[in-house]
């Protein structure tokens, strides 16, 4: 009995091996930059003033790699990670003090794709993203390092371009979104505490770029 489903197993290992289902994808982008503006107030005692936290998250380049499956020609999914290192200037509180933070956005998210042209080189796409985003915000005057796992989702479009049956350049767009109360952009905590960076507004990143991507298994013919 063993056997006979090992047997089966192995099958099934050599069709999806065949079959035109999975692809690993490259991807080299930018993601551009924002700004943020919270206002909370001092202390939380009414009628007192209110303190601040401006800023601005500077644009940097984001690499990634995703393992796509293919359930048909036109629609499948993918797991893709995505990476940023970048930095942020901040103003915060009543005298107008100034910090410059290192930041690091790791994406790990799984989208839905759906091809508009199928069997064709030029292969246009669109798809939503769901998962989850791990903030990290380093102030290396005050050696201060705050980390954060939040939520996460966004849309995206683009193309692939085959060159070969195998192998085919990407162009893609995306906009990422942590919602506001469950992770965003960095500030200083509502307790005027300068070394203790907190994340609670929302972060929102449109992102554009290409990549490459590479079929496995048997690939079908163009026209």
């Amino acid at each position: 009995m063993k056997r006979i489903y090992s047997f089966f197993v192995f099958l099934s290992f050599v069709s999806l091996a065949n079959a035109q289902a999975f692809r690993i994808n490259g991807y080299g982008n930018y993601a551009c930059g924002n700004e943020f503006h919270v206002y909370a107030t001092i202390f939380g005692s009414p009628g007192t003033p209110y303190n601040y936290y401006n800023g601005n998250i500077y644009g940097s380049f984001m690499w990634g790699a995703g393992l796509e499956y293919r359930i048909n020609e036109q629609f499948g999914a993918e797991f893709l990670y995505l990476k940023q290192n970048t930095h942020a200037t901040s103003t915060y509180g009543m005298y107008d003090s100034k910090g410059d933070i290192s930041l690091t956005h790791q994406y790990y998210l799984v989208s839905g794709l759906a091809s508009f042209i199928k069997g064709q080189k030029l292969e246009p796409y669109g798809g939503a993203l769901l998962g989850a985003a791990v903030l990290e915000a380093q102030e290396p005057k005050l050696q201060s390092d705050k980390h954060e796992t939040k939520f996460a989702f966004g849309f995206r479009g683009g193309l692939n371009y085959w060159v070969m049956s195998r192998v085919g350049l990407k162009l893609q767009v995306q906009y990422l979104l942590v919602p506001k109360g469950v992770g965003g952009d960095l500030y200083y905590d509502s307790k005027n505490n300068p070394e203790n960076p907190a994340m609670y507004t929302s972060l929102s990143q449109f992102i554009a770029g290409g990549g490459l991507t590479i079929r496995l298994g048997r690939t079908p013919k163009h026209s």
